[in-house]
């Protein structure tokens, strides 16, 4: 028995469909951070060993250091961001740990459609493409990650008609990486499946995620509304713009709000 039950279960990364994609880093939990620390670290000390120093070998640097995040959306943007800046610091010469990595270290950001972020206002995600390409990232826009294997991903890029504008082709491509990182798309945990089982219909939301109101309260019968409580990623809010996003931001929000609701 309880008085309020309240769901905040989070979401899980989805990547079905994508052979080796379930062997990429994930930047879900403290735990996969930790994980991507270490992973990051291992990358620029492959790409120093002796055996592929010299100009010989520039090419096989450049690999073991190019980090390849897949999804556009605002983790995958932050991480681009936050990497490449990591990269500039720990190449610097004579300061930095790698400086003879300057110049082979590449972070490349795929995304699936024409914009990043596009959970968000037009100005913001222009912003984030100029903001990324200023620093120097790699941004492939219209393309999906098809295949991680070990050292490489298989790319398939969506190809325009220039007059109207309607796909015509995908072109193929395997992009040589040392890291890859899966930021693309999420799914609900098994818990929230269960969850609308148990609630009308309306409840569920067309991601899978449950439907709230402006009190974050999921459709139940008239005894029961209010007993539910779901928030954060595991919610779909909708505001004046249309469905809040799936940010730290957001679930941040949320819980303080909730907090103050129960007190």
């Amino acid at each position: 028995e309880y008085d309020h039950l309240v769901v905040a279960v989070g979401c899980k990364v989805d990547d079905k469909g994508v052979p080796g994609a379930s062997k990429s880093l994930r930047l879900k939990s403290c735990d996969d951070a930790r994980r991507l620390r270490t992973a990051v670290g291992e990358c620029f000390e492959y790409a120093s060993r002796p055996g592929v120093a010299g100009p010989q070998n520039d090419e096989e640097r450049t690999q073991r250091a190019t980090f390849l995040i897949v999804g556009g959306g605002p983790t995958g943007v932050e991480l681009a961001g936050e990497l490449f800046d990591l990269a500039e610091d720990v190449t610097r010469p004579h300061v930095g740990t790698y400086p003879r990595l300057k110049g082979n270290v590449k972070v490349v950001i795929c995304h699936s459609s024409s914009e990043l972020v596009p959970q968000f206002d037009e100005p913001l995600r222009l912003e984030a493409l100029k903001s990324l390409e200023k620093k120097g990232v790699q941004v492939i826009l219209n393309t999906r990650v098809t295949e991680v294997g070990d050292g490489y991903a298989k790319l398939s890029t969506k190809k325009k008609d220039s007059v109207t504008g309607k796909e015509i082709e995908r072109e193929e491509s395997i992009l040589p990486v040392g890291l890859s990182v899966w930021c693309a798309g999420t799914a609900p945990v098994s818990f929230v499946s269960q969850l609308l089982d148990q609630l009308p219909e309306s409840a569920r939301a067309p991601d899978g995620r449950i439907s709230v109101d402006e009190w974050l309260r999921p459709p139940m019968k008239d005894y029961l509304l209010g007993s539910v409580i779901v928030l954060g990623d595991a919610a779909s809010a909708m505001d004046d713009d249309g469905c809040l996003p799936q940010t730290a931001q957001v679930a941040g929000q949320q819980g303080a709000y909730i907090a103050r609701m129960l007190r």
